[in-house]
This record gives C-alpha cells, structure tokens and sequence, in this order.
C-alpha cells in the first residue's frame, strides 16, 4: 500500500507540474521579461553566427528572423532556441558558406538529427560532398530510415553507415542513388559487417589486371560462385552494383558453413585454412568473411522456414521477418506478436499466421510520412506533452523579435553606445593628450614658483604668469567641452535622422510633445518676448499635463552660493622654500588670476556665463525675467 500511496503521489506531482508549465508557457507570451529573454537570446546567437560569418549587423535581421520561426516547431520536437542556434551555426560551418537556414529546413535537421543521432553538420556535410542540398537531407535520410525498418535492422546503425560512406556515390553507381547505397547499408547490418570492407575490395576490382588475378586465386581456392570467377563480371559489380556484389560475396561464404548438434552455426572444420586464404586473396580483414559467412546462412535457414504455401510473401518481407526474429531457448527462431486481445505474444516463425505477417509488415512499414513526425512519434507520453506546451510559450517574444522593428531598436541601441563613447571621448581626452597637458601645466607651475623662491622673478611677474598657465588649462577645458557640445550635437542628428523609431520610442516614453513642437529655433540674439512666451507655452504645457503642484514653476531669484576648501599639500625637492610659495599664492594678484582663470574655464569663455541665453534655455531654474 506504501508503494501505491508513492507511485499515486508522484502521478499527482507530474499532472502539477503539468499543469504549472502549461500556465508558465502561457503567462510567458504576456510578460515583459520573457520577451525580453527570448530577443537577447536571439540577438546573442544572432551574433555568435555573424562573428563564425565574418560579417556585421547586416545579416542580423535575417538571422534572427528565420531562427524566431523555427524555435515552436524545434521545441514541438523536444529541442529549445538553443538547439536551432546550434543547427544552424554547424550546418553553415559544414558548408563552409554564409548560409541561412530557412526555419523549414533547421525543424527538419533537428528532426533527422533526433532520429539518426547525427548532428546537422555531420548530416550537411556528408551530403554536400555528394552532391544534396541541405533541404533534401531530411527526406533522403528518411529513406534511409523506412529502408531500414523494412528490413528489419537498427536505423541508427543504418543511417551511421550510410553517412560514413556517402562519398560512395561519387566511386560507384547504386540504384536510386542514397536509397540504393542504404540497402546495401541495410544488407552490411544484417551480415554484421562493415560495408567499408565490400567498398574496398570494390575499388580494387576497378583495375583489370587485379581483378583478373581475384577471378584467377577464386579458381585456384575452388570457389563455386561463378560471379567471382569472371573478371569482367567482377568489374561490372565493382562499378554499377556494389550491394550486388556484397551479396555475391556473402552468398559465397555460404558454402563453408555448416548447422552442427546442437542447432548452432559453424564455418566447416576442413573449410577454414581455404577461408583464411581467400582473405586474404580479397584482402578483407581476419574473420571478416567468416562473420559474413555465419550471418548469411542463419538469415537463409530463417527465411527457408517462413515460406508457406497460402500465404503471399515476397522475399523482402522474409528478410523482414527474418531480421525480426532471433533464437529462443528452444532452438527455435521467435518474433513478438499481438494477440486478438491486444497482448504481446512470443510465436516461432514457422507457427505465424497470415494476421501475424500483417502486424509485423504493418509495424515495420506504418512509419510517419515525414521525419518530423517520426521524431514527434519516438518522445514518450510526457516528453510529447511537454513538448507541446513549450511550442506555445514565448510566441509574442518569438514574433517580436523577428521583427524589423525590433531589430531598429537593437541597431538604435548600438548607435546610443557608440555615439556616447565618441560624445565623451574627444580627441582632446586621449591618455597621450591628457598627460601631456597636466606634465606641461605642473611643470610650469613649479618651475614659476621656483624662480620666485630663488628671486629670478617678481610675486607681480610670478602671478602674472600663474595666470597665463591657468589661462592655459581654461583653454583646455574649453576646447575639449566644446567639442563634446558638438560631437552629442552631430550624433543626435545622425540618430534622429537615421532611426525614427528612436524619436517614437522618446515620445512614447515621455508623454505629449506638443508644448516642445512649439518652441522654434533660436539664437542668442533672437526675439527676447518670442523666446520667453515659447517658454512659458512648455512650462504651461507640462503643468497641465503631469498635474504638477503649485511649486513645480516657483523660481528662485536668489544666487547659488558655493564655498569650495582645496587643501594644497606642497611637497619640494628642498631646494624651495615652501614659505615662500605660500607667500606667494597668498598675493592679492595672484589669487584674482587664479580666480579669474577658473571662472573663464567653468563658464567656457562665456558659454555658459549666467547671462548667456544658451544656459537659460538649459536651466530650469532660472527666471523668466531675465531673458528680457
């Protein structure tokens, strides 16, 4: 009762859990951070893809498009974003191209790649060297699948075969092309071989001379199989019939075996030094053509007992059923049927009904028209499930960020970077620049109050120059603020300009504009009545709209007052008298220059003196009477 309590308990906790994500995924589609988890993680491997491509933000729409429209199908398989970035990115390094992958084709390589266990690039790869395009993968390689289940042995095995040789269609001539290479693939599983071994001997049998001496050694050896004993048949096979030519081989190998007592296959005791030679002769490797050997005449003593007079099987759905069966503990060779009632029965081969060769070719040949349905149909029961509600969720993330738009604002957001890193970088700022200036400045400095300490100048001349080097970084300041005013200047233009989305994402964030459309271009020596009367329009307008309070456009008429204490800490070489240098600074003359020098440097020449009508026009708390 324990354990039923648990196992009720973990059911509950799985529908939860169930039922948790499906309103997860839900809830997903109307929030702000989900959305913006899905566009970064687009535009992330939106980016990834332009640095393998060795391009800029050009093909970055695109690429996030085409991927955002893959992303439901690929989770509705069991896979997530990340999985068709990583289709993507391998199948375009398998091409050695800058190709985008239609959402079509990245669901249907995630699809091939859930079945056969290859990767899109090993899937891309291997097909382009032979010629297929990365849209025709999926359906060649759910040939290779359905050939595969028909015959009764492991896709994987199959699909890894044929993958491994596909530069075999470009040597040899098979029927259908991949279709003919995966039954010869097919044919290797069921021998237990490796079809490289076949391949090989192939390719030796391209030249006429080696493949008169095979056809003369399978003479010598006593071979019967009169498809090996000519030479120019041995060519022919090589060339236009490789599967072909495997069976010859395997057909071959036949004679040398023999069922022993205990029901049990075995390559005949006389027969195995005349087997070793022959492959040698071939040049297989050792106990290759005996595995062969040992699989093709267990595979016939199947079929032979699967042939019954009323009923009408070909010799491919013997080799169906015969690849389906395996030996019981009875020495006898049993499949897995279904009843009438629906259970799954042991049956030998020879005891099959007609009924049971229809549910063994309905279960063999019944697999999905496409490899994404294939795919859908191997996940298990909550696999599917959550499979299913993931493919909803992020769909409003998905849709906006495969958007044009969205990638404006992703463009915008860049253009915002790179023009604040130039507004704020002057050429004026650069390390080289900046230490140059303050080296020049201290050094003339100390130089000036060392002359006056050794009497070389007077505290009148001392000062005098003082003030020419403050004068100096004034100029600096100046030059560097000013220059920064014009870069901010340059690049908001180029943003506005270039971006309008930019100018309806600031007016969607900051209300009505209309009392700012107002206010017109102006200079320092326009209409002082127009310039105060477009003020008051946008401080009326901004009152009315935010429902300020009274104080909001109180001004205050009385100056700021800032009191700054710098404490100065001299340090000499001993060679001046520190006395003297604040004797010095203590002067009348030059404490007015320094003064002087800082105020011409803060308000920049004027710029920004508080009579300026720029600085009015940035300063909300100046009063509106002193524009007149």
């Amino acid at each position: 009762m324990q354990n039923t309590g648990s196992g009720l308990e973990a059911s509950g906790q799985k529908g939860k859990d169930i039922i948790d994500s499906f309103g997860d995924a839900l809830v997903s589609n109307f929030s702000v951070a989900a959305v913006g988890k899905v566009v970064a993680e687009l535009d992330k491997g939106a980016s990834t893809l332009l640095k393998q491509f060795g391009l800029g933000q050009e093909m970055a729409q695109a690429l996030r498009a085409t991927m955002a429209d893959a992303v439901s199908n690929v989770r509705a398989l069991g896979g997530d974003i990340s999985d068709v970035i990583t289709t993507q990115e391998k199948a375009s390094a398998a091409l050695n191209r800058n190709v985008i992958l239609s959402a079509e084709v990245n669901k249907d390589l995630f699809a091939t790649f859930k079945v056969t266990g290859k990767d899109a690039g090993e899937l891309v790869g291997k097909f382009k060297d032979a010629g297929y395009g990365a849209g025709q993968v999926a359906r060649e390689m759910k040939n290779v699948v359905d050939i595969a289940a028909q015959s009764g042995v492991n896709a994987k095995d199959v699909s890894e075969k044929v993958l491994q040789n596909m530069d075999a269609l470009n040597k040899y001539n098979f029927e259908g092309g991949v279709s003919g290479l995966a039954k010869m693939a097919a044919q290797a599983s069921m021998l237990r071989i490796d079809m490289r071994t076949t391949l090989g001997f192939a390719e030796k049998m391209f030249d006429p001379e080696k493949a008169i001496e095979m056809a003369a050694s399978m003479q010598r050896l006593g071979v019967a199989q009169s498809s090996l004993l000519d030479p120019l048949k041995l060519m022919d096979l090589a060339q236009n019939d490789p599967a072909e030519l495997q069976n010859q081989i395997a057909e071959m190998g036949k004679s040398f075996v023999q069922l022993n007592e205990k029901g049990q296959f075995e390559i005949m005791p006389g027969a195995k030094r005349q087997m070793r030679e022959i492959e040698q002769a071939m040049g297989l490797p050792a106990g290759e053509l005996a595995k062969m050997s040992l699989a093709s005449a267990e595979l016939e003593n199947k079929m032979s007992k699967i042939r019954f007079p009323d009923l009408d099987i070909d010799e491919d759905k013997q080799k169906m059923i015969a690849n389906m069966a395996e030996m019981g503990a009875g020495g006898k060779y049993e499949v897995q049927v279904e009843d009438e009632n629906g259970k799954m029965m042991t049956k030998a081969i020879e005891d099959l009904t007609k009924e049971d060769v229809d549910y063994l070719e309905k279960v063999a040949n019944t697999a999905p028209k496409t490899m994404e349905e294939l795919a859908k149909g191997q996940l298990t029961a909550l696999e599917s499930i959550q499979a299913d509600i993931k493919s909803i969720a992020d769909k409003s993330g998905l849709g906006i960020a495969r958007t044009k738009t969205t990638g404006k604002v992703l463009d915008t957001s860049r253009q915002i970077s790179s023009g604040i890193q130039k507004t704020l970088s002057p050429k004026q700022l650069d390390t080289k620049n900046l230490a140059s200036s303050i080296d020049d400045g201290i050094d003339r400095n100390l130089d000036i109050l060392k002359r006056l300490s050794e009497g070389e100048i007077t505290k009148t001349q001392a000062a005098s120059e003082l003030k020419e080097n403050l004068s100096k970084l004034s100029t600096f300041i100046d030059g560097t603020f000013r220059t920064s005013i014009s870069n901010a200047s340059v690049e908001l233009d180029k943003l506005l300009k270039n971006n309008p989305v930019l100018t309806q994402m600031t007016q969607a964030a900051t209300g009505d504009f209309r009392g700012i459309n107002k206010i017109k271009k102006t200079t320092s020596d326009a209409d002082p009545a127009n310039l105060k009367r477009d003020i008051s329009n946008v401080r009326n307008t901004s009152t009315n709209q935010g429902n300020a309070t009274s104080t909001t456009n109180t001004q205050s008429d009385k100056p700021i007052e800032i009191t700054l204490n710098h404490n100065i800490d001299l340090k000499t070489n001993g060679n001046i008298d520190t006395n003297q240098i604040v004797m010095a600074l203590k002067n009348t003359d030059v404490q007015q220059g320094m003064a002087g020098a800082l105020k011409e440097a803060i308000y920049s020449n004027g710029l920004m003196a508080p009579t300026s009508n720029k600085t009015q026009l940035m300063n909300r708390n100046i009063n509106e009477s002193s524009l007149t």
